[in-house]
C-alpha cells in the first residue's frame, strides 16, 4: 500500500502557522529575558548601595571620600560593576555611571534610573541670552535631563528644579543687577553650568524728571541704590555799562540732593561774565551729569529732595574801575533757569 506524504501547501501552512507563531513569543520572550537582565543589574547595584556601610567599617572610614566610593572595590557576588557611589547635596547616597557594561544606573537608592547601553558622560548644554532683567536660557542633553537652578552663587546648589526630556526652554527674571549661574544635570548626574550678567542698568528708571532752579522735586531713595542726576542750566548776564568801564559778574549752580538734615551739594556750573560796552546780554549754559551712591552713604529717606540752587556775586565794576569818576558806572542783573531729571535703580 503506497502511502500518502504531506502535500505542499500543507508544508507552506505548517510554516506560515509556525512563522506566526514565532513572531508573537519571539518579542515576548525576548522583552523577559531584558526585563531579568535589567533587574537582576538593579539589583547588584542596589546591593552595592546596602555594601558601602560595611566597606566603611572594614577601612576605618567616618565617611564616604569627597570623590565617592569605587563599586569595584565593594564585597560582591560576581562585582562586574564600574562606577562610584558618592554622598550628594542633602546627604543621601546616590549611583553616579554605575554600569556592567550593558546597563547604566543613577540616581538614590529609591530614584534609580537604569537604562541600556553606556553610562552617559556628557554634560547637558546650557544656552543663555539676556534681555534686561530677563535671561531666556535652553537646556539640552544627549539623554535625559534631570534638574536645574538659578544662583547667584558659584557652588553647586543643594535644591533642584526637577525637569525632564531632552530639552527645555526656561526664562529667569532678576531682582537685582549681578553675575547670576545656570546650573544643570542630567539623569547621570552629569553637571554643567553657564553664568550671566544682569546690568544695573536693566533696573534704572526716571523717578524725578520737573525739577530746576529753586523747584525742588522728591523720590523714595530707600527703593534704589545710586541715583543719576543729569540737566542742563544756564545763566544769562544782563549789565548796562558806562564805555570803557568793565563790568563783571559770576554765577554759580548746585545740584542740591537733601535727605532729611543731611544735605549734599554738588556743584556743576562755575561762570565768569565780562565786558566793557552797554547794554550787552549775554548767555552761558551747559549739562550736568551727577551720581551719587545712595548705598554707600546710608541714604534711605522715603522722601529725597533734589534741586538746581543759584548763586551769584552780582554785578559790579572790575577793580579799578568805578571808583573815582562818577562816569563810570556797570549796572545788571543775572538770571537763571535750569532742569534736571534723577534716574535710580
Amino acid at each position: 500500500m503506497k502511502k500518502k506524504g504531506f502535500t505542499l501547501i500543507e508544508l507552506l501552512a505548517v510554516i506560515v502557522i509556525l512563522g506566526l507563531i514565532a513572531i508573537v513569543t519571539v518579542p515576548v520572550v525576548t522583552n523577559v529575558i531584558e526585563k531579568t537582565r535589567k533587574e537582576a543589574f538593579k539589583d547588584s547595584v542596589i546591593s552595592a548601595f546596602h555594601e558601602v556601610e560595611c566597606y566603611l567599617a572594614e577601612n576605618n572610614l567616618p565617611e564616604i571620600p569627597e570623590d565617592g566610593i569605587e563599586v569595584s572595590n565593594l564585597n560582591l557576588d560576581q562585582n562586574n560593576l564600574d562606577g562610584s557611589i558618592i554622598k550628594n547635596e542633602k546627604g543621601l547616597l546616590e549611583a553616579l555611571n554605575i554600569s556592567n557594561g550593558k546597563y547604566c544606573a543613577s540616581g538614590q537608592i529609591e530614584k534609580l534610573e537604569v537604562y541600556k547601553g553606556k553610562c552617559d558622560e556628557e554634560v547637558p548644554n546650557i544656552t543663555v541670552v539676556v534681555n534686561g532683567k530677563e535671561a531666556k536660557f535652553t537646556i539640552t542633553d544627549n539623554k535625559k535631563l534631570s534638574g536645574y537652578q538659578v544662583t547667584e552663587s558659584e557652588e553647586v546648589p543643594s535644591d533642584w528644579i526637577a525637569i525632564s526630556g531632552i530639552s527645555v526652554n526656561e526664562t529667569y527674571v532678576a531682582t537685582k543687577a549681578g553675575t547670576y549661574y545656570i546650573y544643570a544635570k542630567d539623569a547621570s548626574q552629569n553637571i554643567a553650568h553657564k553664568s550671566f550678567v544682569i546690568d544695573k542698568s536693566a533696573f534704572e528708571e526716571t523717578v524725578l524728571s520737573n525739577a530746576g532752579i529753586d523747584k525742588s522735586g522728591t523720590f523714595d531713595a530707600s527703593k534704589h541704590t545710586t541715583a543719576k542726576i543729569s540737566g542742563n542750566a544756564s545763566v544769562s548776564y544782563t549789565r548796562d555799562c558806562h564805555s570803557y568801564t568793565t563790568g563783571q559778574a559770576s554765577a554759580v549752580i548746585d545740584v542740591q540732593f537733601a535727605c532729611g538734615s543731611t544735605v549734599y551739594t554738588y556743584n556743576v556750573a562755575a561762570l565768569t561774565f565780562s565786558t566793557q560796552w552797554n547794554n550787552v546780554v549775554s548767555n552761558k549754559s551747559g549739562s550736568f551729569n551727577v551720581q551719587l551712591d545712595l548705598a554707600s552713604h546710608g541714604i534711605t529717606c522715603s522722601n529725597a529732595t533734589v534741586k538746581l540752587v543759584s548763586s551769584g556775586a552780582g554785578v559790579y565794576c572790575a577793580t579799578g574801575q568805578c571808583k573815582s569818576d562818577a562816569n563810570q558806572w556797570c549796572t545788571g542783573n543775572l538770571s537763571y533757569s535750569g532742569n534736571l531729571t534723577v534716574v535710580a535703580n
